[in-house]
């Protein structure tokens, strides 16, 4: 790995050996088996953009505290993630993927995030409630698929929602 590049493409690797990467913008990290953390990226200021699919043991995003201009996040397939608390107050996320996130039973900590403008919540299994983000100032459009409608609450106040297959 370039210690000066910007984008990090990987597929297994502890990120606590990424700490000092300051100018990086992006990191895709595919089935990452043994990866249970990410605090060696807490931050990173100018990380606009992380995919972290199929990461089966990553259970928390409290690494995201600081990384301030994340825009766009994909945790998809990420099972055992039962918390995305470190995404309160990230001001520039515009999207997020959580899609296959089977622990999952909330988003709350996505109420700070105000210039969200969609989110992807196929098939999380556990999860059981949308509520915290329908006080978000924009339009939000939220993707469900594999529920019934009436088994999520705060569904109902959310004007943009759309539920492929439930």
């Amino acid at each position: 790995m370039e210690r000066y590049s910007r984008h990090l493409i990987l597929n297994r690797l502890n990120l606590d050996e990424f700490v000092g990467c300051k100018n990086l913008e992006y990191i895709l990290l595919g089935n990452c088996k043994s990866l249970k953390n990410i605090d060696g990226i807490k931050g990173l200021q100018k990380l606009k953009k992380i995919e972290l699919t199929l990461s089966k043991f990553l259970t928390n995003v409290d690494g995201f505290s600081g990384c301030e201009h994340l825009k766009s996040i994909n945790l998809c397939n990420c099972n055992s993630l039962n918390n995305i608390d470190g995404t309160r107050g990230l001001k520039h996320l515009k999207e997020i993927t959580l899609a296959g996130c089977d622990s999952l039973d909330n988003i709350d900590a996505l109420a700070g995030c105000k210039n969200l403008e969609i989110i992807y919540l196929e098939e999380c299994r556990s999860l059981n409630n949308i509520s915290g983000v329908k006080d978000l100032p924009n339009p939000i459009k939220i993707v469900l698929t594999g529920y019934e409608s009436s088994t999520v609450d705060g569904i109902i106040g959310i004007e943009r929602f759309e539920n492929w297959g439930g």
